[in-house]
């Protein structure tokens, strides 16, 4: 029980914590999503979205699962 507990600690600490990280990384890079011109004027909005949102949760629920294996 306290393994998984944390587990879940360690994901929800490195989401938080990398998520605007990333975003902040992705923005100085000028990363983001490429919209068409040919398609609707309202997506135009979504120019430079960053794209990148599960690389961190993905690295968190690895980080998190170790994390609560060592443990055991």
């Amino acid at each position: 029980m306290i393994a998984l507990i944390i587990g879940m600690l360690v994901s929800l600490i490195v989401t938080l914590v990398g998520t605007p990280l990333l975003i902040r990384l992705v923005h100085k890079l000028h990363y983001g999503q490429y919209i068409r011109q040919d398609g609707p004027q309202s997506h135009l909005v979504k120019r430079g979205t960053p794209t990148l949102g599960g690389v961190v949760i993905n690295f968190a629920i690895v980080l998190g699962w170790g994390a609560s294996a060592l443990y055991r």
